[in-house]
């Protein structure tokens, strides 16, 4: 076999590993499909579920998440995604703080148009019909995040391109892309630069979440 044969064409760098849901760091009630991009929970619980994609953020990411059951969802299903450490608990008791915005080291934009972050709402925003697609940002560096909905734009009127308004500023730690829910009657479909998105990517900001 010869030397360098499986070199890429050209002689440039070898393609991205894109993140994907993890098959580990996620509740066991969390069952994984296309390719591990799409989220859904094996039965309704009545304890929130969390899981986290393989890749850490580093640097200035742009990624999507969409899902089937956000506005106009039925009682009990709660479903949110965001960002997260690995402090959070993969599984939380109802009512507690084991959800995703829980605690001060992870955020989350849920199903009633709260974003929340340390037990508390930070803002909300009144979201589009379902099924929706949601846009993350994150500055990594400097701890700023940006959430948003497509047709909607980014929540609190900011922009990432121009490092205006952050939709909210994160606590120092190692974040994920993250989700958190209750039903399965919730598919939580990622996004992180497999396919083409349905946002403009800002400026500055890496198309998708990678090493």
């Amino acid at each position: 076999m010869l030397a360098g044969m499986f070199a890429p064409r050209g002689g440039g760098s070898p393609p991205p590993t894109f993140a994907r849901w993890s098959t580990t760091d996620k509740s066991a009630q969390i069952v994984l499909s296309g390719s591990d991009l799409i989220a859904t929970l094996a039965s309704p619980v009545s304890y929130y579920n969390t899981g986290r994609a393989d890749i850490a953020l580093t640097g200035k990411s742009y990624w999507e998440v969409s899902l089937s059951r956000l506005s106009g969802h039925a009682a009990g299903d709660n479903v949110g995604v965001g960002i997260a450490t690995s402090s959070l608990a993969t599984t939380g008791g109802s009512g507690t703080t084991g959800y995703l915005g829980g605690n001060t080291t992870s955020t989350g934009l849920w199903d009633d148009g709260s974003v929340v972050r340390g037990n508390a709402v930070v803002t909300t925003a009144i979201l589009p019909s379902d099924p929706i697609t949601c846009q993350f940002a994150f500055d990594e560096p400097n701890l700023r995040l940006w959430i948003g909905v497509i047709g909607l734009g980014w929540i609190g009127g900011g922009n990432p391109a121009t490092n205006t308004l952050p939709t909210i500023n994160m606590a120092a730690g190692s974040y994920f892309p993250a989700w958190c829910g209750t039903n399965n009657t919730q598919a939580v479909n990622a996004n992180f630069g497999q396919g083409s998105f349905a946002g403009a990517v800002p400026s500055g900001y890496k198309a998708g979440v990678y090493s």
